[in-house]
């Protein structure tokens, strides 16, 4: 799915969604974890991108960054006070492309 938007002040943009199977490590109380090397079509170096996993993730702060042309790292960090392991899960990638369309 992908959506055209003409944002006043911004200019155009694109949003496309897409989704990956990603297995996030067991992690420690404040220790950050990488799944690296995630295949995700369109995304690029330069876009913006929103991971939205599909449960709950209290505690843990990750980020999603691309790293090539269809590849990106998410990155976690346990900032609890005991062990988390989230499970191995499919979670959802917005990919904000600036100046598309």
């Amino acid at each position: 799915m992908s959506v055209n938007v003409d944002a006043t002040g911004l200019g155009n943009f694109e949003i496309i969604v897409r989704t990956a199977t990603i297995d996030p490590p067991s992690m420690a109380t404040t220790v950050d974890g990488l799944v690296a090397d995630v295949a995700v079509s369109d995304v690029a170096i330069g876009d913006a991108i929103l991971a939205i996993p599909p449960y709950d993730t209290v505690n843990i702060i990750y980020q999603a960054t691309a790293v090539s042309n269809g590849v990106l790292d998410v990155n976690f960090y346990n900032a609890g006070t005991g062990t988390t392991n989230l499970a191995s899960a499919t979670w959802t990638f917005l990919i904000i492309k600036l100046g598309s369309a």
